[in-house]
């Protein structure tokens, strides 16, 4: 409520601001439009005086306004607008004196008091009591001065004589009291009026406000109601809903009666049949035991062979492995052959290169000879035996050079075949380990099946037990398959009796859904009204 007053205020401020500001500048052009009219009868001091008056207000008033359109109040420029404004229309009501227009004359006519006045008034709009007296009673003061300026400076008589209206020189005082007091009175009562007008103003908008205040009750009820309504809509919506996925329950749960009793019928007929098959499961009981004894017999010949397989892999592997150390050795030897060969290719290498020098030799031996002429004959006869020979020992050592090239190619080939049959050896004994480990699997499984055959026996004795037991069962079984298909025929009693309540509720939903419509109806021919 603060808030809203506070508000309120402010906007009567920047009307109030607005509406001196329009007053200012129609009062401004209404000094210059009197200049312009009357200059001829005014004097100079006049027109000096109205001009800066005139000056004042529009400023003044231009400024105000725009202050206003700003959106913005100041408690102070109340006072600096009326104030100034009440002193410049004295002021100017004074300057007149000074033309041919007379004192008295100016004292005596209204449009000043009616000026003072509308001040008074205007003051008034601000709905401050404080600020419309102290504009009151500063207007009185100022026309009391225009008085005394009347009385005791340009010598006026004072009277209380009627004709005094009609004389140039006469004053009436009791009507000019009575004005001066009538001033004051204004500024009172137009603070009284100001404040009832406000009060029936609040009353008005207070009873505006209540008036807002119950539409918007009225307002929220309807709605409340058609929420409700809405509401009231959904659930019997959500009820319908409901009552025909309970009817489809029931419906479903009628088909589920009579598939059930489809299948305790066939369940009737199975047990029959077990009770048929049961004695066929002896027979079997029987032969499962001769087998049984079969398999004994078959698990003490398979563990004879097994020994004896183990027996002969076991003299078969230390005969590969004595084979297997043979020939290792004997690539040693192979080895060790291939690197003799090696050597004696290094031998015939140095050979070849002996029997080059021979050549170089020979060769400088003959030069010899020849150079020596008949004396050298015997010797170049040797230099050229020697050159034969070294020639000889030359194709020799490369012959015998192949030949080793070839031997050792031999070697080499026989050392990777029996390598190769070295690792024929493993490969054999690795599959031999194989084998045994295989043979030693199946020694394993014939002996869980050796375990699984007595287990197997065993089961055998307690599947006849069981046999009679099972049969028995399949007896009792077959009573409570009757007494299931009694129990069925009251379940489908009962789902019969439920769908006749699905349809019983669907009725009630369907009577709230058009309870609900009503409403709505009613909602909607208020909310027109």
């Amino acid at each position: 409520m603060n808030k809203d007053k506070a508000g309120i205020a402010w906007q009567i401020e920047l009307r109030s601001q607005r509406l001196f500001s329009i007053f200012g500048i129609i009062f401004g052009l209404f000094l210059i439009a009197t200049i312009l009219s009357s200059m001829r009868v005014m004097a100079h001091q006049t027109i000096l005086i109205c001009v800066f008056a005139a000056t004042y207000f529009l400023i003044h008033s231009i400024s105000l306004l725009f202050i206003s359109r700003r959106q913005k109040t100041y408690p102070w420029v109340k006072y600096l607008s009326i104030i100034p404004f009440i002193f410049l229309l004295s002021l100017v009501k004074w300057s007149f004196s000074f033309g041919s227009y007379g004192f008295s004359n100016v004292i005596k006519d209204t449009l000043t008091y009616d000026l003072y006045f509308i001040f008074i008034i205007l003051s008034g709009v601000y709905n401050n009591t404080r600020f419309t007296l102290i504009t009151a009673i500063y207007s009185a003061l100022c026309y009391g001065a225009l008085l005394f300026l009347g009385a005791f400076v340009y010598g006026l008589e004072l009277t209380t004589s009627v004709d005094a209206i009609y004389s140039p020189h006469q004053i009436r005082i009791n009507t000019e009291i009575l004005k001066t007091i009538l001033l004051v009175l204004a500024g009172i009562s137009t603070n009284i009026i100001i404040s009832n007008l406000m009060r029936l103003l609040e009353k008005v908008r207070e009873s505006e406000e209540y008036t807002k205040k119950q539409i918007q009750y009225k307002t929220n009820v309807i709605d409340q109601i058609s929420t409700k309504s809405d509401d009231l809509m959904d659930i019997s919506i959500s009820q319908s809903a409901l009552e025909k996925s309970l009817g489809e329950s029931a419906r479903k749960q009628l088909d589920f009666t009579k598939e059930f009793t489809r299948y305790s019928t066939d369940l009737y007929n199975h047990a029959l049949k077990v009770h048929d098959n049961i004695s066929d499961l002896g027979q079997i009981a029987s032969a499962i035991n001769a087998h049984v004894a079969n398999l004994h017999d078959s698990h003490r010949n398979a563990t004879e062979l097994t020994n004896r397989f183990n027996s002969m892999s076991g003299t078969i592997t230390g005969l590969i492995t004595t084979a297997t150390k043979d020939i290792n050795q004997s690539i040693e030897i192979i080895q060790m052959l291939s690197r003799d060969t090696e050597i004696i290719k290094d031998f015939l290498d140095i050979i070849n290169d002996i029997t080059d020098r021979i050549n170089l030799l020979s060769l400088n031996a003959a030069i010899e000879a020849a150079r020596a002429g008949n004396a050298g004959r015997g010797f170049a006869v040797v230099a050229d035996e020697i050159s034969k020979l070294a020639d000889a020992t030359s194709t020799q050592s490369i012959e015998i050079s192949k030949r080793l090239t070839k031997n050792i190619a031999d070697v080499n080939s026989s050392a990777e075949h029996i390598k190769k049959a070295s690792a024929s050896f493993t490969s054999i004994i690795e599959e031999i380990g194989a084998a045994q480990e295989t043979v030693r699997e199946v020694f394993e499984v014939i002996g869980k099946l050796n375990s699984v055959s007595i287990d197997l026996e065993q089961n055998a004795s307690i599947l006849n037990a069981k046999s009679e037991s099972i049969e028995m069962s399949t007896q009792e079984q077959t009573v409570i398959s009757g007494e299931i298909k009694g129990r069925i025929g009251v379940l489908t009693e009962n789902a019969d009796l439920m769908s006749g309540w699905c349809a019983r509720l669907t009725n009630l939903s369907n009577d709230i859904t058009k309870l609900s419509s009503s409403i709505m109806k009613i909602v909607v021919m208020g909310d027109e009204q």
